[in-house]
């Protein structure tokens, strides 16, 4: 008996080392709306439930199927031809479901192909859909022309089926073209409305990519000739226009890769920005064959027929999830489709960069014992001793298949059939069908079923990295995007060594002018434009990149010559300035004196000078002025002014001088003792008592040796002590809300009590910002605040 017992004893420990061993890893389905109704709340209670029954941690769910949603607060239509039960929204209603039982909700969006009917037959029923508006024009009864066509286009002839509709349908779908900015804008708008207003805890994009057509790796694609991708093509190049570029041309081809990878990146700061937790996946292609070596990389489907290089993304940081469709036929031998899994699974597991990277498995193609050979498999630690972060099947409507003389039954070469989703469940968490009778796997040489027990979700080890990023929009004077402009965005030495993060990218801007970099190492950077023919061209202000955050950084290229140099008075950056804001601006005789204005409301002419603003809406107003001298007046930008391009003209009795602005809701900044936008800043510190007595001390005394103010130390003092830095600026209070002001203070999040007008003085703004008691003995450190994801100028103060 004894023996017996530690017979068992023995057993029980290996089975619980096993179910021990099980790591937190992803679990999940990926559930499409074409074979699964979300459609009311019956559907998500079965749908939740049965995700639990097979031990899984996360639903990737179809909410944007094609250009319509399965969630009410959208920019696009519901979905076409679904019976959604009345006022019922889908997403919201399996975000509260699933997050009640510990599951995380990822939106599944559709991104390339938005109409799959004949439009002459069966168009979208909503006339905004946007196939309707940018797609077939239902009153012309034809495809739309020039910039308002969207579509992906072949120059292959129409062949039936396949291709038709002008070589703009393939195989009964039809494409948004990622090199047309408006649709790339549309695109993101859409996502980034849907992040903003859903409890999320994840984006997932598919079919971020062009259409497959037939062609090979030499022979190129023919696909992407969208006129307005193919007319910015041409304009890059110096091409002559009308030309279309060779379906195998390396520009060409790169071409095309750069314009799915362009809007990844916007998606991702954008997302990052809104949610800093939400994570990004896709869903990505892995064609038979896969990569082995690093040179095989090129030759993937992926890369060449449907541009989508997901290896560049991972490395370059811009998902945190990527999952490649690793869709085989486990018992298929001609090809070796399991030995392709493998190849691929490899490559994924050996090329995360840090990220999480999920194994997408067809488990609608595999008997249950199929697919259980292949998570086990996929589980294994790679060549390089590399873990995936876990699996996705799909789908959740289409578990497994039926398979004559299945090689993987118990006993082998039985005809499997195909089983229910409650028999699949019982294979992940049992190994065994539901009534016990039937192994699904030998209880041998597995003891432990794959999904034992519970996991938790992995943690996505790159959020936390002490990293920043940084994204924005150039345009030149007169409101124009620069299109397909090379950047450098480099880190200013400082002496210190950066603990991770990159300090040097070079980068693109897109069809809208937008360009971003992730993973920066905190600190100063300078940005340099090199347009196309043009001399290279770098802000006067450098970029604070800050640690978790996305700062936003737009760039107004104009090089005159210049008649006026607007800046913002306390940080000294421009052209882009806010309403309401105090300017400073620079330039030879506009004024015949030097004179302060002496009363308020301020005068609109000191000494015969005055400034004129004429706004985006074609509306001139006179600005209030503060100063004038020969070389600089200072004045209030009209709080009235519309965003967007503006002008600003001086008036003397000597000269008139213009110059061209934005006008941005804000454009930050905070002032420095030595009104210079550096160094110590132009603070008074306030110190309450638990009884409630006030005080208030400076930041900085005036050196006059240096001829300049330092700062003096700020005392902490005892706990029960509440200390605030009340901070000067300007260009804030346009803030879309107060909760938009952050403060980091020496690198640490400082409570923002108050950011608005200053009740007294025009123009000026006034934060509050509670100091975090971390601070105490850090000694001179930065202050930064980040307005709507625009950062200030940095300043310091010393803390004792």
């Amino acid at each position: 008996m004894k023996f017996k017992v530690l017979g068992l004893i023995i057993f029980l420990l290996t089975v619980a080392a096993q179910i021990s061993a099980q790591q937190p890893e992803y679990r999940a389905f990926w559930i499409e709306t074409f074979n699964t109704s979300i459609n009311n709340h019956a559907d998500v209670v079965s749908i939740i439930n049965n995700v639990r029954l097979a031990g899984c941690n996360a639903v990737f769910v179809q909410v944007r199927r094609r250009g319509d949603s399965w969630y009410l607060n959208s920019l696009e239509p519901p979905a076409d031809r679904v019976a959604i039960q009345p006022g019922f929204d889908p997403l919201a209603d399996l975000i509260t479901e699933a997050h009640a039982n510990g599951i995380e909700v990822h939106a599944f969006v559709i991104i390339g192909a938005i109409w799959n009917s004949d439009p002459t037959t069966r168009p979208p029923e909503n006339p905004n859909h946007v196939f309707n508006k940018h797609g077939y024009n239902q009153a012309a009864g034809k495809l739309y022309e020039g910039r308002d066509n969207w579509l992906t286009r072949t120059l292959l002839p129409d062949s039936g089926s396949t291709i038709s509709f002008n070589g703009q349908r393939f195989s009964g779908e039809f494409w948004i073209d990622l090199g047309h900015p408006d649709a790339a804008q549309y695109t993101v708008d859409v996502l980034m409305h849907l992040v903003r207003n859903y409890d999320l805890d994840g984006l997932h994009l598919d079919r971020i990519r062009y259409p497959e057509l037939s062609g090979s790796a030499a022979s190129g694609a023919s696909i992407g000739y969208n006129q307005t991708s193919v007319e910015r093509f041409n304009k890059r190049y110096g091409i002559i226009a009308g030309t279309q570029p060779a379906q195998n041309d390396p520009r060409w081809n790169q071409w095309r890769r750069d314009q799915v990878t362009n809007v990844v990146r916007r998606i991702y700061l954008n997302a990052l920005a809104a949610k800093p937790k939400l994570k990004i996946s896709a869903a990505l292609i892995a064609f038979y064959p896969g990569p082995v070596t690093e040179a095989d990389w090129q030759l993937t489907d992926a890369y060449w027929r449907v541009f989508q290089d997901w290896n560049s993304w991972t490395a370059e940081g811009i998902l945190d999830m990527p999952m490649p469709m690793i869709y085989r036929r486990e018992h298929q031998t001609s090809p070796n489709l399991a030995a392709d899994l493998d190849t691929w699974v490899e490559w994924t597991k050996n090329h995360q960069y840090g990220r999480n990277a999920l194994i997408g498995l067809g488990v609608y193609l595999n008997s249950i014992e199929a697919t259980l050979r292949q998570i086990r498999r996929a589980r294994n630690p790679s060549n390089q001793s590399k873990s995936a972060s876990g699996f996705a099947f799909y789908s959740y409507a289409n578990t497994n298949e039926a398979v004559n003389a299945n090689p993987f039954s118990l006993p082998a070469g039985q005809n499997t059939p195909k089983r229910s989703f409650a028999e699949f469940a019982s294979g992940l968490v049992k190994g065994k069908s539901i009534d016990s009778t039937q192994n699904y796997e030998d209880p041998g040489g597995n003891p432990s079923p794959v999904f034992a027990q519970p996991v938790p979700i992995p943690e996505i080890a790159s959020k936390s990295l002490p990293i920043g990023h940084v994204m924005g929009v150039m345009k030149d004077r007169n409101g124009a995007a620069y299109d397909s402009i090379d950047l450098t965005i480099t880190r200013i030495a400082d002496g210190t060594t950066p603990t991770a993060g990159r300090t040097s990218i070079t980068t693109n801007t897109d069809g809208n002018g937008f360009f971003g970099a992730v993973g920066l190492a905190p600190g100063n950077y300078r940005i340099r434009a090199t347009p196309t023919g043009e001399q290279a061209f770098e802000p006067f202000c450098s970029v604070p990149v800050v640690e978790g955050q996305v700062i936003s950084f737009d760039i107004v290229i104009d090089r005159g010559p210049f008649q006026l140099i607007p800046v913002s008075a306390a940080s000294f950056c421009g052209p882009i300035l806010a309403p309401g804001s105090i300017v400073t601006t620079f330039g030879a005789g506009i004024a015949t004196s030097t004179q302060s204005a002496e009363i308020t409301p301020l005068p609109t002419t000191i000494a015969g000078t005055s400034v004129k603003v004429k706004d985006s809406s074609g509306i001139e107003r006179s600005a209030p002025l503060f100063f004038v001298s020969p070389q600089q007046v200072n004045f209030q930008m009209p709080a009235e002014s519309s965003a967007g391009g503006a002008s600003i003209t001086t008036i003397s009795p000597i000269v008139n001088r213009n110059v061209n602005v934005m006008v941005s809701p804000v454009a930050p900044g905070i002032f420095s003792a030595n009104s210079n936008g550096i160094g110590v800043a132009a603070a008074v510190v306030l110190r309450i008592k638990p009884d409630g007595a006030q005080s208030a001390e400076s930041v900085s005394t005036y050196d006059g040796l240096l001829m300049q103010h330092v700062p003096l130390q700020i005392a902490l003092g005892p706990e029960s002590d509440e200390v605030y830095l009340l901070l000067f600026g300007t260009g804030i209070r346009g803030r879309s809300s107060e909760l938009k002001v952050k403060a980091l203070t020496g690198g640490l999040k400082s409570e923002v009590t108050f950011a608005g007008a200053h009740e007294i003085y025009v123009g000026l703004d006034q934060i509050n910002v509670k100091l975090n008691r971390a601070l105490a003995g850090k000694g001179l450190i930065d202050v930064v605040l980040i307005v709507d994801g625009y950062a200030t100028n940095i300043v310091q103060i010393n803390v004792k």
